[in-house]
């Protein structure tokens, strides 16, 4: 990962859907956004990207226009799952249907780059890759779907400080292409045993994150590999695996869900608007 002139890093990343989501419920309204967090201790104003998603969208297409949204927040907070991305990208969709608009697709993901890096990935969902500051996003063919277990450990992982330490972790030696061919191979083995630079540096300074590694490790599980910058690690366990009492083998404040992924198909059938 080389750094760019605009200070972010250069980044080569697979995303990936899965069945977890907050949800988001939509009304107009007389003018403004108005945000209601119904379940969940995040802020309510413009510290919230959906709110901010709502905002710039009224502003630019609909500049009379309000609307009212509801959120119940499900996805850790801070995990490294892209919840907050993943909110601003709905919003942006949902208003559309709502308000009737008009928008350009390059349009759309203009804003979305301006919300977040990630954000525009979430207007595509499914399996995907991303290069650039991560906003630079290719549909890739959709990895079969199959069950993943999250597990979040209670730890702030500082995304500023892992990327400052990221050149004593990075495996100089891999193959250049080996993210090529493993987004190719439409394989959930090959693709998740590729690297993640930023794994070795987290596992190094957060003990809280290795000791989780470790359980899911010595758990079973086939691949176990860490979300983004973290917390948030992901496995994947063989169907003869034995999973129930995994739980009790973690810290109790250790957030742990059982889902799958999804295809792009999959995703959109769930992407309703209320």
């Amino acid at each position: 990962m080389s750094r760019r002139p605009d200070g972010y890093h250069e980044l080569e990343t697979v995303f990936q859907s899965v069945d977890l989501a907050d949800l988001l419920s939509f009304e107009p309204a007389s003018s403004g956004v108005e945000l209601e967090i119904l379940e969940g201790d995040v802020p309510g104003g413009p510290a919230n990207l959906a709110y901010r998603a709502a905002t710039q969208y009224l502003q630019r297409w609909v500049p009379r226009g309000g609307v009212r949204i509801g959120l119940r927040k499900r996805i850790p907070v801070g995990g490294g799952l892209g919840g907050g991305s993943s909110n601003a990208a709905t919003v942006l969709l949902a208003l559309q249907q709502l308000f009737d608009v008009p928008v350009g697709r390059s349009e759309l993901v203009s804003v979305a780059r301006e919300l977040g890096a990630d954000v525009p990935y979430f207007l595509v969902g499914g399996t995907a890759r991303g290069t650039g500051r991560g906003d630079e996003v290719e549909r890739l063919a959709d990895l079969p779907e199959r069950h993943v277990l999250l597990a979040t450990p209670a730890v702030h992982i500082s995304t500023a400080s892992v990327f400052d330490e990221l050149g004593r972790s990075v495996a100089k030696d891999r193959p250049e292409s080996q993210l090529d061919a493993a987004t190719r191979a439409v394989d959930w083995q090959i693709v998740s045993r590729g690297w993640n630079d930023l794994e070795p540096t987290v596992l190094a300074n957060y003990r809280q994150v290795e000791g989780v590694y470790n359980v899911l490790v010595e758990a079973g599980a086939e691949i176990v590999r860490l979300s983004g910058s973290g917390a948030t690690l992901f496995a994947f366990f063989g169907d003869e695996v034995e999973t129930a009492g995994l739980a009790e083998r973690l810290p109790p404040d250790c957030r742990v869900v059982r889902t799958r992924t999804l295809t792009r198909s999959a995703l959109e059938t769930l992407r309703v608007v209320q």
